[in-house]
């Protein structure tokens, strides 16, 4: 069967798309390669990567070399064929479908309260949508700072978001569950060993500080740095993750870049308070000087001779740590990147004993709370039963001394 036509409103997104870069990358990427993007965007997302869309890959990651981020109105396309994301309409559709789940409702009431009542709605939706694809995701309380950049990055686009989000969550963030509902200290251990072996300074600065890496860690990537990063310098860093999908240890590596590229800032704390206090506000460390960094701190992070001790320490424990992290997940299977096309698998990168205790302890405290409702109602119902009697009681001996006076 031949791929469906394009429509009319994207060739012209083509279109635009050529003439943006006409007079800037006809060195870097060639015309008609580019158009190969559409066609790629109407075939469906194999279930493993399809060699023939090497090309049209490579190109979108030149334009990327070459200009540092993606024009904003095609983004979502270059993110869409980057994460080869399946548009499962139809399994999408059966999990909304479920409605609000109880637990994803409530850490989005308590914890990412939004003015829009439509965002809200929307966020309430996809992070459902999560929970009941697996159980996990309900009791994971950094979902909702997951799902809603994504949302808004896709407005619009529910089903881009989601699967956005779920391959985020399941590719990048696959080792994020192995300790839940403790952060993943594997993969901490992996970040302070790197931040020791690039800058170790600032490594023993933050240790003096008491700040350890759940503070400068993983507080960044729960929140996929969007707690510290907004608007161009957040979409400027996912572009480039997004470019090295092949590679999810980027992410890492721009946890510690991120630290690195603010490091007179955090050299001039003094407790673990301050180091806390500028991790959850926004920073503008100038996002090609993030990228540098990231981007040196990966380059330099391949295996190599190091003569010093201290280094050589640190690249063993992160190896250590890389090794922890391997051996969960092995024994937590995940599914495989890019998502299949069809319908979503199971995800099991989770302690399940955990989470079925969770689950069963929130069961018997719903029933206490209940019980001990009803035996509140009950109570209220004795009094109320008790006054009208007094009331009764007043009212008769009211009546027999009217009948003695008369």
């Amino acid at each position: 069967m031949p791929p469906p036509r394009s429509s009319t409103s994207e060739r012209s997104c083509a279109r635009s798309v050529l003439d943006y870069y006409d007079h800037h990358v006809l060195s870097v990427l060639c015309r008609s390669r580019l158009l190969s993007f559409l066609s790629l965007y109407h075939r469906p997302a194999p279930a493993q990567p399809d060699n023939n869309n090497a090309p049209a890959l490579a190109d979108l990651r030149a334009l990327l070399r070459a200009h540092g981020a993606f024009p904003a109105p095609h983004r979502p396309l270059a993110w869409r064929l980057l994460l080869s994301l399946p548009r499962n309409r139809a399994a999408f559709a059966a999990l909304t479908a479920r409605g609000p789940h109880a637990a994803a409702a409530r850490h989005i009431a308590q914890r990412f309260p939004l003015r829009s009542r439509r965002d809200a709605a929307k966020l309430t939706a996809l992070a459902s949508a999560l929970a009941h694809w697996s159980p996990v995701f309900g009791e994971a309380e950094n979902v909702p700072a997951v799902v809603f950049p994504f949302l808004r990055a896709f407005r619009g686009n529910d089903l881009a978001a989601f699967e956005c989000a779920m391959t985020v969550l399941t590719w990048w963030g696959r080792a994020w569950l192995v300790t839940f509902p403790q952060p993943p200290v594997p993969v901490l251990v992996g970040i302070e060993a790197a931040l020791r072996r690039h800058d170790a300074r600032l490594a023993a600065h933050l240790r003096k500080c008491g700040a350890d890496t759940v503070v400068y860690g993983w507080s960044l990537l729960r929140s996929i740095f969007s707690e510290v990063l907004a608007g161009d310098a957040w979409l400027r860093l996912w572009d480039h993750i997004f470019a090295a999908a092949h590679d999810p240890q980027l992410l890492n590596t721009a946890v510690v870049a991120f630290a690195i590229a603010n490091r007179d800032s955090l050299l001039a704390a003094r407790s673990r308070a301050d180091v806390e206090a500028f991790y959850h506000s926004q920073q503008v460390p100038g996002s090609s000087r993030l990228l540098h960094v990231m981007n040196k701190a990966d380059a330099s992070s391949q295996p190599q001779r190091h003569s010093d001790a201290a280094t050589a320490a640190a690249v063993s424990d992160a190896a250590a740590a890389q090794r922890s992290v391997a051996l969960l997940l092995q024994r937590s299977p995940q599914s495989a990147f890019p998502l299949p096309k069809g319908g979503y698998p199971a995800f099991e990168g989770y302690p399940q004993f955990v989470l079925d205790w969770q689950l069963e302890e929130r069961r018997r405290v719903a029933g206490e709370v209940g019980a001990l409702a009803e035996r509140r109602a009950l109570a209220e119902q004795l009094r109320d039963r008790t006054r009208a009697l007094e009331r009764e009681e007043e009212e008769a001996k009211v009546g027999v001394q009217r009948v003695i006076k008369a």
